[in-house]
């Protein structure tokens, strides 16, 4: 079929998709989402949010996005599932279902799927119900679910235990932010909306109802020792958060 954008989709049986090149994943067997039981305490085993949504441009050779993070490990040996909003100008890369892994489950919701409706700074906002979620059965070690909206949630697909081995029993951490790769040029894209946080909610972009799941699949919010890591730009208000800023050279000299 052809999507209004012109895009060939081509439909396949769910067993045949392209997560299950990996070859981790040859007997790998498909699941459906179920109900999540008894895990450890203090441990993460999920987290979201609601993120605006802007449609920066970005040259090519950069990339900004707004990002939930997932991971555990030290800097040199460091797992992590990102679920984010994110513009590209590289086109290419290893990410949605480009590399094996990731087990598509909903019929219509894709990682790919678009939204033809977008925030203006100063103007409308549209948000972004967006989190991962790792799911047990009678105590079995879980997979990681990509999970969008809220009411009903759809569960879009999820990242196998097979090839997330060291979450397979949680995260010690959970982050949210943006992020902005820098081009050759030493020139960094913009981030969040363009505009920095001391510009409000009406024009910086933001992440609000932020939580992280327990063992019972409560939501939580944030610690209050939560940190700000790696950019000026980030003010927080209560549990919601706004970032951001123009770009522009930002190479250390």
């Amino acid at each position: 079929m052809k999507t209004i954008e012109g895009e060939t989709i081509s439909c396949i049986p769910i067993h045949k998709q392209p997560a299950f090149d990996h070859p981790l994943l040859k007997d790998h067997k498909i699941q459906m989402f179920y109900i999540v039981e008894n895990n450890e305490e203090n441990i993460k085993y999920g987290a979201g949010a609601r993120m605006t949504m802007y449609n920066l441009t970005v040259p090519l050779d950069q990339f900004s996005s707004h990002n939930i993070w997932i991971q555990i490990g030290s800097p040199d040996h460091l797992s992590m599932i990102v679920v984010s909003w994110r513009g590209d100008g590289y086109r290419n890369g290893c990410y949605n279902v480009r590399c094996p892994g990731f087990v598509q489950i909903d019929r219509e919701v894709t990682t790919n799927y678009p939204f033809y409706n977008t925030s203006v700074p100063g103007g409308t906002k549209y948000e972004l119900q967006l989190g991962v979620e790792q799911k047990y059965r009678l105590g079995r070690i879980g997979n990681w679910w990509l999970i969008v909206k809220d009411d009903p949630p759809v569960k879009v697909g999820y990242w196998p235990k097979e090839i997330v081995t060291c979450l397979r029993n949680g995260s010690l951490h959970a982050a949210w932010g943006g992020v902005g790769q820098e081009a050759s040029s030493g020139f960094c894209p913009q981030l969040g909306s363009g505009y920095c946080p001391d510009s409000g909610y009406d024009y910086a972009a933001y992440f609000r109802s932020m939580y992280w799941l327990n063992r019972f699949s409560a939501r939580l919010q944030p610690s209050e020792k939560i940190q700000d890591r790696n950019d000026r730009n980030v003010r927080k208000m209560g549990y919601t958060l706004s970032y951001g800023g123009p770009g522009g050279y930002c190479r250390s000299p």
